[in-house]
């Protein structure tokens, strides 16, 4: 952090207050902020580690690095991200960092004044995804009626649309499917986002 401008005007006298000099305004600036500009992806499913931190830092006041680049200094936590997928476009940094799982990280950027932000960055699974199943039997014994079994399915969390599984068929819905006409059996069913 850095100070915010500040505006001063010094007055100076003697004791007895027989000579009084005042200076013209005199302005302290405040430097530049950082600015983010944060294009991370989040999870697909929930669980996955296939997030990517998508970050680009410009603004305050870089230094000149070795290569004569305006850069920052930076610090990441947890530590394992330092050095990873980072790249100096003169006068920005950038992050594009893959294979992120959920979490919080903490990205510390430091300008040429010592002026410096924290960033935090929370990379969120979707939510699991479950499945609510509600079967119906059969209305009466195969041998007095056809096949008039009902088996709903309603996807709860993840991210619709759906695929429905029964067995290896396969209907997409948005958020329920029922499976009807099915006999006295029992049967695999599974829900995909």
């Amino acid at each position: 952090t850095c100070a915010l401008p500040i505006y001063i005007v010094v007055q100076a006298s003697y004791l007895l207050d027989l000579c009084t000099a005042i200076s013209t305004p005199v302005t302290i600036v405040e430097q530049p902020s950082f600015d983010l500009l944060d294009n991370s992806i989040m999870p697909t499913c929930f669980g996955d580690e296939d997030a990517v931190i998508d970050l680009m830092i410009t603004g305050a006041t870089p230094h000149l690095n070795n290569d004569q680049l305006e850069d920052y200094d930076f610090t990441w936590s947890p530590v394992g991200l330092n050095g990873l997928g980072v790249v100096n476009q003169n006068g920005s940094l950038v992050f594009n960092i893959p294979n992120q799982s959920s979490g919080t990280y903490y990205l510390e950027v430091v300008d040429r004044y010592g002026c410096d932000t924290v960033y935090t960055l929370n990379i969120v699974d979707p939510n699991q995804i479950t499945q609510q199943i509600t079967p119906t039997d059969l209305s009466c014994h195969p041998s007095n009626a056809s096949a008039d079994g009902t088996i709903q399915i309603d996807a709860i969390g993840g991210v619709g649309p759906y695929d429905f599984f029964l067995g290896a068929t396969s209907n997409a819905a948005s958020n329920s499917y029922t499976y009807t006409n099915l006999s006295a059996n029992t049967y695999n069913i599974h829900t995909e986002d």
